[in-house]
């Protein structure tokens, strides 16, 4: 996540509690020249130039201390005329600390919500490229807490969440209303499912696990759960790229036993997900 949170593609999206620091700020206006500025109230505009030659005009409208952004204030970032993120609450020496923040990345994804030591910190909303959300709380850029977790074809997931990991029990609900009662440990579902063995006797005698499930639910879950996995990661790594195999070849096998009632006798879908830890 840490290139979704960078201001080089930020994308905003206002804000409805949007704090109104003329209004608040009990410090008198700033006078003189900015690197004058201290224990006063004023606005400052600068441009920086990025590596592609786009020219972003950045504003901060707020309190000062020492010459620079310290207390109140609200931070925009303009390309072309257009505001393309703003970061409301405290700064300290030029630096946003806590408050609410809106970003997207240049690949599509936003982040809405509560924003702490420069990473999303409480509630907040995270919307994916590809249509999916996830809604709930974040500590240290991180999904941590409650939240639910809705994939672009309506399908949603809620329950607790440790360090971007499904964890205890959670509630499943189809889009198409069939709700499904799931219970994960660090990520990994460990709630029972029906299954049968089939036991061949002899020196070569081994035990096989086979769902009951149809081939197309069991690949259509683990397809949903790559995408959560490869959702956790920035989209430029070397994980996002490894998850994102996985996610097409799971797909891909979603897609065969779409609309039969085939069984994944050779059990392909499962072992996708687990060559995918």
């Amino acid at each position: 996540m840490k290139k979704t949170l960078t201001i080089l593609f930020l994308v905003f999206l206002l804000i409805n509690n949007t704090y109104a620091a003329d209004d608040e700020s009990t410090l008198p206006p700033c006078q003189g020249e900015d690197y004058t500025w201290t224990d006063c109230f004023g606005t400052f505009t600068d441009s920086m130039y990025m590596e592609n030659e786009t020219i972003v005009e950045v504003v901060y409208v707020g309190e000062w201390k020492y010459y620079d952004f310290s207390g109140q204030g609200i931070q925009t970032f303009t390309i072309k005329g257009k505001v393309v993120t703003e970061l409301v609450g405290e700064f300290e020496d030029g630096y946003f600390l806590h408050g609410q923040a809106s970003i997207t990345s240049d690949n599509g994804d936003q982040y809405v919500g509560g924003w702490k030591d420069n990473k999303s910190h409480g509630q907040g909303t995270f919307t994916y490229a590809d249509g999916a959300t996830y809604v709930g709380e974040y500590k240290d850029d991180k999904r941590n807490g409650q939240g639910t977790y809705t994939w672009a074809d309506g399908d949603k997931e809620t329950g607790k969440y440790i360090n971007n990991e499904e964890h205890g029990s959670h509630k499943y609900v189809y889009a198409d209303g069939r709700i499904e009662k799931r219970k994960y440990k660090n990520g990994k579902r460990i709630d029972n499912l029906k299954e049968k063995s089939n036991t061949n006797t002899g020196s070569n005698s081994q035990t096989q696990t086979q769902s009951y499930e149809k081939g197309s639910v069991v690949c259509k879950r683990v397809w949903k759960q790559l995408i959560n996995k490869r959702n956790r990661h920035a989209v430029d790594t070397w994980e996002y790229s490894k998850l994102d195999s996985f996610v097409e070849q799971a797909f891909g096998l979603y897609t065969t036993f779409k609309d039969t009632a085939a069984i994944d006798y050779g059990n392909n879908c499962n072992r996708l997900l687990e060559l995918s830890n």
